[in-house]
């Protein structure tokens, strides 16, 4: 089934092909891309009677949901609680950081994605020894590192060919 998809009301319509299903949602593959997401809005072209499109309201978020949350389509989802609602956009809170943010890509736990996020080889807890991707700032690139100490609940990360080790606004699995 052919779809028109975009993440927010402002965006244009993209156009590209049903790949799979996660739940009510359909993995949307985008014309010339090599991999499927879900989007906040879909909508079929030429009238696919199985697909429903995406209610106005965009999908229900609201303050207390669990959401995955991306800043573009090469990174993995990462898991969060929305915090507070800036407009339309939730403010969402990453595990293991003091503050929110808002995130280009946004949808409900277990809406789907393009990957979820692999958790340390501790089992979730971050341990001395693992490997993270690290910035301090939404408009940063990701660096990647290793853990090296921890400072209360906050891993000191030492980037690859550094000498030292530092903490960090954003850390999360690499």
């Amino acid at each position: 089934d052919k779809l028109r998809v975009r993440d927010n009301e402002k965006e244009d319509w993209k156009t590209g092909t049903v790949t799979d299903m996660r739940g009510d949602k359909p993995v949307v593959k985008l014309d010339g891309q090599s991999r499927g997401f879900t989007w906040t809005f879909f909508e079929p072209i030429g009238g696919s009677a199985d697909i429903k499109p995406t209610p106005p309201s965009g999908g229900k978020i609201s303050v207390g949901d669990k959401v995955q949350v991306r800043d573009n389509e090469k990174e993995d989802w990462k898991n969060g609680t929305v915090t507070d609602m800036r407009g339309d956009k939730p403010v969402v809170q990453l595990a293991g950081q003091s503050r929110g943010f808002t995130w280009t890509f946004y949808e409900l736990e277990g809406g789907g994605g393009g990957g979820k996020e692999e958790k340390p080889s501790s089992g979730g807890k971050i341990s001395i020894g693992d490997k993270l991707r690290v910035r301090d700032n939404e408009k940063e690139d990701w660096k990647t590192g290793t853990v090296t100490d921890m400072r209360g609940d906050k891993p000191v990360v030492k980037l690859d060919g550094q000498s030292r080790g530092f903490t960090w606004t954003f850390s999360n699995p690499s």
